[in-house]
């Protein structure tokens, strides 16, 4: 599997040593990844959200999100297996939208030492290794969709859903619900207003709300870091101009976005193209 190009696996494959070097710049994956680390830590940017792995922690990307290793120890290892986004939405049919919403939300998992979830997932890496060493033969289609459907109701079993998630607050409910809208919508709308439209409160409660819960950033902060990221991935997993993608962000031209990219990161996006593709060469 090439892991450094949005398209990924043709179904199903299986490594046991998650290649976390590949990652090292921001990518919108076309594919999945199950990932359990057995030793060291790593950290992993979605855009918006930053999430931190350390043995027994178990993440779980679905198609279509960014991804990114910020940074990870010399002695990170973690056994990850890959879906393609055709099995996974082949897979997910009878799944209830309300689960896959909330694993794009919440994807990360902790498990403890010796307990049996850490069991149960382990389990499914080693039915995912197992299935990926069998000879290729007519059925692997079908076993891998079993496979992918059979994993994904199995973690879905394990989610309690309800009123926005037993045992969270109000403010923590309409803080998950903004960061999956500003996830959806952050390509067409800019404004921090549309955002709280949408939650239907008021954008100085929604200010109240992300600073509390994020050390103090504003909406506009978020909306932005995602925006960053989401720009980062198409210069370096496409061939699209900066104009082009400009267009696609929703950016007046891309003069504006080009200062609104090197305002957030120091380069503009034509050295920051110039640093992946250099970094891939080597």
């Amino acid at each position: 599997m090439q892991s450094n190009t949005t398209t990924g696996p043709t179904a199903l494959s299986y490594t046991e040593r998650f290649p976390a070097e590949t990652y090292l710049y921001p990518a919108s994956l076309g594919y999945g990844i199950n990932i359990i680390c057995t030793l060291g830590k790593a950290e992993i940017s979605t855009g918006i959200k930053r999430y931190r792995l350390a043995p027994g922690t178990q993440f779980l990307l679905l198609p279509g999100e960014v991804f990114h290793i910020t940074d990870y120890t010399d002695d990170f290892r973690a056994r990850a297996f890959f879906f393609s986004e055709d099995l996974f939405h082949e897979a997910a049919v009878p799944i209830e939208s309300e689960y896959i919403h909330y694993l794009h939300d919440e994807p990360l998992f902790v498990h403890t030492a010796d307990s049996r979830t850490l069991r149960n997932a382990e389990q499914w890496l080693d039915m995912a290794h197992m299935l990926c060493e069998e000879k290729s033969d007519a059925y692997d289609r079908l076993a891998h969709h079993n496979f992918i459907q059979g994993f994904l109701i199995s973690i879905c079993r394990s989610i309690t859903l309800g009123n926005g998630n037993a045992g969270s607050t109000r403010k923590e409910q309409l803080f998950r619900h903004f960061i999956s809208l500003v996830r959806g919508y952050c390509r067409e709308h800019h404004d921090a207003g549309f955002y709280a439209d949408k939650l239907c409160i008021s954008l100085r409660h929604l200010r109240t709300i992300t600073g509390d819960l994020t050390s103090g950033k504003s909406p506009k902060q978020l909306i932005d870091e995602q925006l960053v990221a989401e720009i980062k991935a198409l210069l370096h997993t496409s061939d699209l101009s900066v104009t082009e993608i400009a267009y696609r962000m929703n950016f007046p031209d891309q003069s504006y976005l080009s200062r609104f990219f090197k305002r957030h990161t120091g380069v503009s996006p034509y050295n920051y193209r110039a640093m992946c593709r250099n970094r891939q060469q080597r």
